[in-house]
């Protein structure tokens, strides 16, 4: 990519008012290190003036992932997740296609890991989740109307529909421990609140003062679910 400066996401300003006081460095040209099929590392320097400072960035591209709600519960899945070497709860979501719009590889992933289709996606944040060292700009969405249309296509362990209210004990808990899913969870309770919102009204949202934290394992409708693999 050599000197060229990368694309700004959709949704992603840049906050100059961070560095009132500080010049944008001069970026020297990427060096790549290592690149396959899924990443790509390369290193950067960048010079302030008076110092400069070497990045070393994993570029895994674009990801996307749907909050989808219906009655009150939460679409999420279980899979085997290999630097915890365990199962994790999380949304639907994954990677970005070349030439795919982040709504479409959302509404993608979630029909292949489930099988709900989401037609009727909206956008709920964009973020980057590094902001030096990792290169991996996230969109996540929310849907309000899933239409069950398939059985999943085993890429997941569990798919169930837990109470919304419950999934945020569930980050209290440390039983969801993933960023992706956390922000989603958080942010749509923040908009909406945990009641959320009925399809075609938007609500304000609600105050979280009083909830109380259980730590008993949720009542949920389990979608699907298979045996874990034998080691």
């Amino acid at each position: 990519m050599g000197d060229a400066k990368r694309e700004r996401e959709p949704g992603v300003r840049r906050r100059d008012s961070l560095r009132p006081n500080r010049r944008s460095p001069s970026i020297g040209g990427e060096r790549q290190i290592f690149q396959n099929d899924f990443l790509r590392l390369y290193a950067v320097t960048a010079d302030f003036g008076d110092f400069s400072k070497e990045y070393f960035v994993t570029d895994t591209g674009r990801r996307a992932g749907v909050l989808a709600v219906r009655d009150g519960s939460v679409l999420i899945v279980r899979q085997y997740r290999f630097l915890v070497d365990g199962l994790t709860w999380e949304i639907p979501g994954g990677s970005v296609g070349a030439g795919e719009r982040p709504e479409s590889a959302a509404a993608r992933e979630c029909l292949e890991e489930t099988g709900y289709e989401c037609r009727d996606l909206r956008p709920l944040v964009t973020y980057y989740p590094g902001l030096d060292a990792s290169h991996n700009p996230t969109h996540l969405f929310y849907s309000l109307d899933p239409l069950r249309r398939d059985a999943p296509q085993g890429e997941v362990e569990e798919v169930h529909w837990v109470p919304l209210a419950r999934c945020l004990e569930m980050v209290d808990d440390g039983a969801i421990i993933d960023a992706f899913t956390i922000c989603a969870l958080l942010i749509y309770t923040r908009r909406f609140g945990e009641s959320g919102v009925t399809p075609g009204v938007y609500s304000r949202p609600v105050d979280r003062s009083n909830v109380t934290v259980s730590s008993q394992t949720p009542s949920c409708a389990i979608v699907q679910s298979r045996p874990a693999a034998t080691p």
